[in-house]
């Protein structure tokens, strides 16, 4: 399965798709642009949205797991709009670390634990 997410400036959907044949397995719209994806849990997916938010999906269907409105990242982060396409979401122990590195206000790099 590979993931990506929509083409536009600020993505809102997130989608996989098979890697055997590329048809599409899922696709989910989380109503704000995206900061940035990445694989969390086996079999779950975590989503950074612009909205100060990260959110939980599972890997098979695309559906939101825990609080699914997100939860709520609070922070130095600075404007998470911003982070929209150019920020990294990395997984480090209990310990999500968000990179951000286009020069904007928000600080290069913030450790948020969950």
């Amino acid at each position: 399965m590979v993931v990506t997410c929509s083409s536009s400036a600020d993505p809102e959907r997130i989608s996989a798709y098979s890697l055997t044949d590329g048809r599409p397995l899922w696709h989910t719209d989380l109503g704000t642009p995206i900061a940035a994806p990445a694989a969390a849990d086996r079999g779950e997916l975590a989503v950074l949205g612009a909205d100060a938010r990260l959110y939980t999906l599972d890997e098979r269907d695309g559906g939101r797991r825990g609080e699914t409105d997100g939860t709520t990242v609070r922070g130095p982060i600075g404007d998470y709009a911003a982070l929209a396409g150019g920020a990294q979401l990395l997984r480090a122990g209990g310990t999500w670390i968000v990179v951000h590195s286009t020069g904007s206000s928000s600080p290069p790099v913030l450790g948020l634990r969950s």
